[in-house]
């Protein structure tokens, strides 16, 4: 419960820690449908403890500031996720640098210019983006029913490149959660260092920002597909599912 309203609290402040809660609902659907008492209950309890924690939160906040506060945080969140910015990082970033000839605000010497052609391009990629994210959850949602309660929490953080809308790079330093997955996997160590060696040679080589954010972007998902086949251990997962339903069907 305290957990829950620790991310609770989290996404009040920031909106998109929400996604980490991802990954216990994907659990709690399992255990429901599994008839799973115990990871119900704890389930339960953090989702409990979210709901608290933000309903305080936010009745706080308008019994302080007043409705108008919670109108303006929604505006500035959604200019936030709506805006252009050369240190973005996440699958859009990825797509959209490849539907963009120039591919860098660099090259245009108008932020204007650059501004247009990456919502331009950003439009392009829709379906590639949905169905990249649809392959993910392929691999997230095997990850999540194998692990535990906290497990499924670090799992959803790591959704968060997968989200439309993107962070700036700072915020990755949520990795730190996703680092604690080494103490169930020890190969998960593996992905989150060869993360860390690519960044850092993209720095050393001196890459300009856009071109080295593409390069995080790019990296972090892919380390994201793999700590997902890491952590799951229920390769045969979907092929189970399958043969549950046409059990059910004859």
């Amino acid at each position: 419960m305290l957990a829950g309203a620790a991310l609770g609290y989290a996404a009040a402040l920031r909106l998109f820690p929400a996604v980490f809660a991802l990954g216990p609902f994907i659990g709690l659907l399992y255990a429901v449908y599994k008839r799973q008492y115990d990871l119900k209950v704890a389930y339960g309890k953090f989702f409990g403890g979210m709901v608290i924690s933000v309903a305080v939160l936010a009745a706080s906040a308008t019994a302080v500031y007043g409705v108008a506060a919670g109108k303006e945080f929604f505006e500035n969140s959604k200019r936030h996720s709506e805006s252009v910015s050369a240190n973005n990082v996440g699958l859009r970033n990825v797509l959209a640098h490849n539907f963009n000839r120039n591919k860098n605000f660099e090259t245009y010497g108008n932020d204007s210019v650059w501004h247009t052609a990456t919502v331009e391009a950003r439009k392009k990629v829709v379906p590639i983006y949905v169905a990249v994210v649809v392959i993910a959850l392929f691999f997230f949602i095997p990850a999540v029913i194998s692990g535990g309660t906290w497990q499924a929490i670090a799992l959803g953080a790591l959704f968060t490149p997968f989200m439309w809308s993107e962070l700036s790079g700072y915020y990755y330093l949520f990795l730190m959660i996703v680092g604690a997955l080494f103490a169930v996997n020890w190969k998960v160590a593996f992905p989150l260092l060869c993360l860390g060696i690519v960044t850092k040679i993209g720095l050393v080589v001196g890459m300009r920002m856009s071109e080295f954010y593409f390069l995080f972007s790019a990296a972090i998902c892919i380390v994201a597909l793999i700590i997902y086949w890491q952590v799951n251990s229920l390769p045969l997962f979907w092929k189970q599912a399958l043969s549950s339903l046409t059990t059910k069907k004859t």
